[in-house]
């Protein structure tokens, strides 16, 4: 069963029961029966279906039906489990958003009723959420404030091999061994202890952590042997998978294709589908060194029509070209060789995105607790301003350099304008020409810097008093006051974010840094992602989208861009759209180009504020039908990104009866 063994996550932990006079009664994940929720009335009847079920739809559809009952029944005992559950079933969606929306529930409910064991589970998925999506730093943050509420030695040392994980993951070896060695210590000390499932991976990451080959064998062995003795085949054929991967890593050969060969069967026998891309990669590299390039071509094809992990992708460039080169098809080498150097650096651009979203993230959940982090973040603050401030010494310097040059040449001119009255006269037109250009763009720079000093620099005071507030008067606030100062700073900092994140859009169009990658993309398999990402906050305001739009039909663009454009136009469209509303996102292609339209039947715009929408100086922040407040640069940042694609952004709408945005780009 998926709930069971899809991840290293469910730890049994230590339970309170919360009955006190006047408090609502929650059960903490010690005192609920996983294996028979059936003892816990109707709505565990339900959640034990949910727990049962082999797909994630029916686990929600499950979940679904039992808080609907719980709420109508008044039988709250399980609604902390239920949130969690909720967030495990997301999880596996890889609906991360929504997945720590409820997680968060669970420890909020789990601080105030104090249930250490959902805030240790919850802690720990959350870890997981961030781990998938390759922010170890974040994930580790999560690990360790998991640690402060594990109930026993053992969950302790389940910690400590997901931690080991994240070192290997960033090669940071030596820190893994050192979490792994006390966890196999332990083992060793105390049989039988651990569960098996956990001491396999113990054994694979310490495996990992090790260079030698024959202490990377024994390890290895060491949890096929548990696997076995656990019969889960998933489990088992990772161990084999791992064996087979250290084979060809070291040289031999025959041994690696052997066992592949095995696995493959294996997978197939079992229906584990999501192994067979990783087992066809070990084959196609044993068929490389054999010189067999046909066949390893054949089995790289393969794995391309699949789903395959990302990881992957380097490795089946890299191969697909050794082989093409090895059989003299030197054409297609280069091909996939231009396609591997555009693939990393892309990897290379995501990484730096990463980095900023991760150190965004870190600031808006770490600031209340980590005292270090917040005075990281204040130095940057300071460093902000300052930059600015020189940014603004150099733009006077430039300006009254400028004024003087002026100056200079206008008396130079007023000197000799008897000799040259007709070059002066040409001259003076330039010069006033140049002056009104100059005007707009000082306008412009002063609406810049005028959002900076205002809309920027204006919430963090209020983030500062509030954070001030409750560092110097924690004990005089009650919960709710303290809920009420975290609501507001939660919400100014994620309003900084957006601001923020819009100006480095923006400014990096404005100088040039944005490369333009054009490809053929798939048009509903974006949109779907961006309309998930935005779920939460459609879901808010009961508002249904609808997406008319082909599997097939494609559009040519860049990958990055066409994602910002219409992540901005989306938003705007929950944003202006009232309760219940409909947002349409469609799509059409001729021989030439393709258009994308997203059509919402909100509030609207009045025409004059749909002239002034692409003008940065008349730009105005407007809120939205449930008090949204944006940045005002949305739409501004659309228009420039579908420019730099030669693409054309066009605006239908009137007040009350809708906007519509349409997209066009050409398909060459």
């Amino acid at each position: 069963m998926y709930f069971k063994h899809s991840l290293i996550i469910i730890f049994l932990s230590s339970f309170i029961l919360c009955f006190s006079q006047g408090e609502i009664g929650y059960k903490d994940f010690s005192q609920i029966n996983l294996d028979d929720l059936n003892e816990e009335g109707p709505v565990g009847e339900l959640m034990m279906k949910a727990h049962l079920a082999t797909d994630i739809d029916s686990t929600v559809y499950y979940i679904n039906k039992a808080e609907k009952l719980a709420n109508k029944s008044k039988d709250t005992l399980l609604i902390p489990y239920i949130n969690y559950h909720y967030g495990y079933a997301f999880f596996n969606k890889q609906n991360y958003t929504k997945s720590e929306t409820y997680l968060n529930k669970c420890i909020l409910l789990g601080k105030d009723h104090n249930l250490p064991g959902m805030i240790y589970e919850s802690y720990n998925l959350l870890a997981l959420i961030y781990k998938d999506q390759t922010y170890f730093n974040t994930s580790l943050d999560y690990f360790k404030a998991s640690l402060k509420f594990a109930p026993t030695k053992i969950d302790s040392l389940h910690l400590n091999i997901n931690i080991s994980g994240i070192y290997i993951d960033t090669n940071k070896d030596d820190m893994a061994k050192l979490y792994l060695e006390e966890v196999l210590e332990f083992d060793a000390n105390h049989p039988n202890t651990i569960d098996w499932y956990w001491m396999v991976y113990a054994n694979l990451n310490y495996a990992e952590a090790i260079q030698d080959f024959q202490i990377k064998l024994d390890y290895i062995k060491r949890a096929q042997v548990l696997a076995e003795k656990g019969k889960d085949e998933h489990v088992i054929l990772q161990t084999k998978i791992k064996l087979s991967e250290l084979y060809l890593n070291f040289g031999k050969t025959e041994q690696a294709f052997d066992l592949a060969k095995q696995n493959l069967e294996f997978a197939q026998k079992y229906n584990l589908t999501d192994l067979i891309s990783r087992i066809r990669l070990t084959l196609a590299h044993v068929y490389y060194i054999k010189q067999d390039h046909e066949s390893a071509l054949r089995y790289l094809d393969s794995i391309k029509s699949k789903l395959y992990p990302d990881w992957m992708q380097e490795q089946l460039y890299q191969l697909t070209y050794d082989n093409l080169f090895a059989i003299g098809d030197k054409d297609q080498a280069f091909k996939i060789a231009k396609k591997q150097i555009n693939y990393l650096d892309s990897l290379l651009q995501k990484k730096e995105d990463k980095a900023y979203a991760e150190f965004a993230k870190k600031y808006e959940t770490d600031k209340k607790t980590q005292e270090n982090e917040l005075l990281k973040k204040d130095n940057q603050i300071k460093e902000l301003s300052l930059s600015k401030e020189k940014n603004r010494r150099y733009l006077l310097s430039a300006l009254a350099a400028l004024i003087l040059v002026i100056s200079i040449v206008l008396y130079y001119r007023y000197r000799n304008k008897k000799k040259v009255s007709e070059i002066l006269t040409a001259k003076n037109l330039t010069i006033s020409q140049q002056n009104k250009e100059l005007e707009v763009a000082n306008q412009t720079k002063q609406k810049f810097f005028s959002i900076i000093a205002h809309d920027l620099i204006n919430p963090f005071n209020a983030i500062l008093g509030y954070t001030n507030m409750l560092e110097n008067d924690f004990n005089l606030f009650s919960e709710v006051e303290k809920k009420q100062f975290i609501s507001i700073i939660n919400k100014q900092s994620n309003q900084n974010y957006k601001l923020v994140k819009n100006l480095l859009d923006w400014a990096r169009v404005q100088q040039n840094k944005i490369q333009v990658q054009k490809t053929q993309l798939n048009i509903k398999d974006i949109v779907k992602h961006i309309t998930a990402a935005y779920g939460v906050l459609a879901d808010k305001k009961n508002i249904k989208t609808i997406i008319d739009i082909d599997h097939n039909s494609c559009i040519y663009a860049d990958k990055d861009c066409l994602k910002t454009i219409i992540s901005n136009i989306y938003s705007n469209a929950i944003k202006f759209s009232k309760e219940h509303g409909i947002i349409k996102i469609s799509s059409q292609s001729n021989v030439s180009f393709t258009s994308l339209t997203i059509k919402d039947a909100g509030v609207g715009m009045s025409p004059e504020q749909v002239n002034n929408v692409f003008n940065l100086a008349k730009t105005t922040s407007t809120k939205g039908t449930s008090n949204e407040k944006g940045t005002g640069f949305g739409l501004l940042i659309c228009k420039e990104l579908t420019d730099l694609q030669n693409g054309q952004l066009t605006i239908n709408s009137s007040l009350q009866n809708g906007t519509t945005i349409t997209i066009t780009l050409s398909n060459r």
